[in-house]
């Protein structure tokens, strides 16, 4: 039976933090904070956020390679990980700042107009990394050819997996570079980035190169509240980007869908977002009508099926409604008991 090797996220999200050694393992599961402890060590007391010294601790990006086997018929029938102990695994990060050379924010062109796109292109180039409980490794490039501009760390945990730390939040510039706007500043860079995340192994007892399917790493701002998530997640925004490609995938009249899964967790998200926003807390604080997750029972979770669009068998939109995800032809939350009549019982 055919086995094929895919890194695990598809998508890693690192995180920014001046800490120049602490990290944490950012969350490895929808709706799961982090643990806040050195990922190998089970003894650990959960940490915090920041260190010692009050600065805030960088969030790495933990990838790890899973063996996905499949019938004649290409169903999946097994999925595994595959770690240090049964294969030799080298892994390869390629991160870049594009930054400076992308189009401006306002008025045609791109930033630092005239000067040669290679200066402004933060590029360690591709960075390997091997083994087991492997120290920091530095991605340093350089902008401008003066400025040294360390983009981020790779480091392996006990089993060989990967963890790719970002930067430290730093933004530099050149002698006489004011800042002049919110996006567009020549002669200025910092040290986000993202790439590509690739991964060979060979098997224990095999000759057999084997390239595993590859994935990509974000490097974001600090996230200061990580138990709050968005109402809308970055999967949902690429699964509607998706959806547009693949028709297969496009919410229609025969898709059936899960309470538990696809309506709660928005029920959820907005009713804690009340912690960090006052516009929120309006509508969706502890004890008011729209605090979803305080007024759905287990008695009341059952499968539902999703209206398509424009065809909700009710007609108005709540004016109470805490959530449309966009335009018009996208799926709305409309007026029922969970702020939800384009959803029915199927």
């Amino acid at each position: 039976m055919p086995v094929t090797y895919r890194i695990h996220p598809a998508i890693g999200i690192a995180r920014v933090g001046d800490s120049p050694h602490d990290f944490f393992i950012g969350p490895e599961a929808p709706g799961v904070a982090p643990v806040l402890k050195n990922p190998d060590d089970a003894a650990a007391r959960p940490g915090t956020y920041k260190d010692q010294q009050q600065r805030i601790k960088r969030q790495g990006a933990r990838f790890r390679i899973y063996a996905y086997t499949e019938d004649a018929a290409g169903v999946v029938t097994q999925v595994r990980e595959i770690t240090s102990a049964e294969a030799q695994i080298e892994w390869e990060v390629h991160l870049a700042n594009r930054k400076a050379a992308a189009p401006k924010f306002n008025g045609p062109g791109r930033r630092n107009a005239g000067k040669p796109e290679s200066d402004l292109i933060i590029d360690p180039g591709p960075q390997r990394i091997s083994g087991t409980n492997q120290a920091m490794k530095k991605l340093l490039g350089k902008f401008m050819q003066t400025m040294d501009v360390q983009l981020g760390d790779l480091l392996t945990d006990a089993a060989g997996r990967l963890i790719v730390l970002g930067g430290h939040g730093k933004s530099q510039s050149l002698p006489q570079s004011p800042l002049t706007h919110f996006a567009d500043n020549d002669g200025w860079c910092d040290d986000v980035a993202d790439g590509p995340v690739r991964a060979t192994l060979r098997l224990n007892g095999s000759t057999a190169l084997l390239a595993a399917d590859p994935a990509w790493v974000i490097v974001a701002r600090p996230d200061f509240a990580p138990p709050i998530e968005n109402v809308v997640t970055l999967y949902d925004a690429i699964y509607h980007m998706m959806a547009r490609f693949d028709p297969r995938l496009a919410v229609s009249d025969a898709t059936t869908g899960s309470f538990t899964k696809d309506i709660y967790p928005i029920l959820r998200r907005v009713s804690h977002m009340h912690w960090v926003s006052k516009v929120a807390a309006r509508r969706h604080d502890e004890g008011m009508r729209l605090h979803f997750i305080s007024r759905v029972q287990p008695s009341s979770w059952f499968p539902l099926h999703i209206a398509a669009p424009g065809k909700c068998e009710s007609k108005r939109l709540c004016s109470d409604a805490p959530v449309s995800m966009g335009e018009s032809d996208k799926f709305r939350i409309r007026c029922t008991r969970f702020c939800g009549a384009s959803l029915r019982a199927g």
